[in-house]
């Protein structure tokens, strides 16, 4: 492909495309492939961002088309504040004190869209904002796990640290339970108490100034 890499399945059932960091949505790859005997062929597949923020936007945009739903048109709304909350540092980060607004927020639209007329779209973006709040919570362990592994433990409590971290780990892993009872909005807020005692577990490893 002209992005990433292509590699056939471990099983020998598929091909598997990869192409880390990279984002532009519903964008066509062609690949091309070899099979057993010489015979060549190309597929066609679509890429799409598995970004937090990218999902989210992309789920906005395809709800426009259940517009005038009123529980839709609230979810809508409130997927919108979300993505403008300032707590935004990149696509896949969210950080201060702003970040808990952005997983109320989901957690709002989720409760919305389990009120809304059923269908595929409905339940795809239920499912879509749910995992993009759980890439939140991932990604800002991932930067706790760094900031841990950085640390300075003569200077600052280490200890205590952890203590948050492993909490955070703990309300992830219940979240996931909550996915599996599908009961999304109680994920969204196991998923947020994540984030939550992520970002205290960096707090606590900042320098102190004097």
């Amino acid at each position: 492909p002209a992005v990433g890499t292509a590699s056939v399945a471990p099983d020998g059932t598929g091909i598997v495309f990869s192409a880390p960091g990279y984002c532009d949505d519903d964008v066509t790859q062609t690949i091309g492939y070899t099979l057993n005997g010489g015979s060549e062929s190309t597929v066609d597949v679509t890429v799409r961002c598995v970004l937090a923020r990218s999902t989210l936007l992309r789920t906005h945009a395809q709800l426009q088309d259940l517009a005038g739903d009123n529980d839709v048109d609230k979810a809508i709304e409130d997927l919108q504040s979300a993505l403008d909350r300032p707590a935004w540092i990149d696509l896949d980060r969210v950080e201060g004190n702003d970040a808990k607004k952005v997983f109320d927020d989901l957690k709002k639209v989720v409760k919305h869209l389990d009120k809304a007329d059923p269908s595929p779209l409905v339940d795809q973006a239920m499912g879509d904002v749910t995992e993009a709040a759980r890439r939140l919570a991932v990604n800002s362990i991932a930067a706790a796990q760094d900031a841990l592994a950085d640390a300075d433990c003569d200077s600052v409590d280490c200890d205590d640290a952890e203590k948050k971290l492993e909490r955070a780990v703990r309300e992830l892993d219940r979240g996931d339970d909550e996915v599996a009872d599908a009961d999304l909005d109680k994920a969204v807020d196991r998923y947020r108490k994540a984030c939550d005692e992520a970002r205290k577990a960096i707090e606590e490893l900042a320098p102190d100034d004097d």
